[in-house]
């Protein structure tokens, strides 16, 4: 009774949010990359310059000063520190539970937990995201996998009971 107009109001306000951060970023992004006019092609190789990318904590930096930057690294060091937590508890147990029922194997959590850190470890050295392109590929076809999969067995299950 409570769950669906929570999400919806989370949702609202996450959607109300990110209007709000891509405003300000646009905003930003015309002030400091020039005012956004459209301009011929003779008149963009004239003016030609790199234009500079605004991140989080840069905008934060603009809105709030340096401890609005800091504010928004160490929010950003936290998430991401959680959800490597997350995968590192959960993704061992599921594994271990899907060799046992699809396998028949007993895996340990720890031997899964040691292969993971062994293969994110040396990912976590590369510096340029954009060569995480193929990782980051096969990992979305993973999660559209999984959810494919947990959507036919939720069906199945469905038109299991509509049957009896």
């Amino acid at each position: 009774l409570v769950a669906i107009p929570v999400m919806m109001l989370t949702t609202a306000l996450f959607l109300w949010s990110s209007k709000c951060l891509l405003e300000s970023w646009k905003v930003e992004s015309d002030r400091v990359n020039g005012d956004g006019r459209r301009r011929s092609n003779s008149d963009r190789k004239k003016h030609r310059r790199k234009r500079i990318v605004l991140s989080y904590p840069e905008l934060a930096y603009r809105a709030f000063g340096s401890s609005g930057e800091r504010l928004v690294q160490v929010g950003i060091s936290l998430m991401q520190s959680g959800v490597c937590l997350t995968y590192l508890i959960f993704v061992p147990q599921n594994l271990r539970s899907s060799a046992a029922l699809l396998l028949g194997w007993d895996i340990s959590t720890n031997w899964t937990l040691a292969l993971m850190v062994a293969v994110q470890v040396p990912l976590s050295w590369i510096r340029d995201i954009r060569r995480l392109t193929v990782t980051n590929l096969l990992a979305n076809a993973l999660i559209l996998y999984g959810l494919v999969t947990c959507l036919g067995f939720a069906m199945d299950e469905m038109g299991a009971k509509d049957g009896e």
